[in-house]
């Protein structure tokens, strides 16, 4: 499977690059950017305005 994910994605880096698009380089500048990814999941199993909640 990670042959064939592997392929995929050079595949698509090579589609992109035809529309002069440079994955890598895009690749690393979302790198630098800081992201916060919020877990609300947890929020819709136990609750948090009702702490007693199971």
């Amino acid at each position: 499977m990670t042959k064939q994910i592997e392929q995929a994605f050079e595949l698509a880096k090579q589609r992109y690059a035809d529309i002069g698009v440079d994955v890598e380089q895009a690749i690393r500048q979302l790198d630098s950017i800081p992201v916060s990814m919020h877990c609300w999941q947890g929020d819709d199993v136990r609750g948090f305005e009702n702490p007693q909640a199971r």
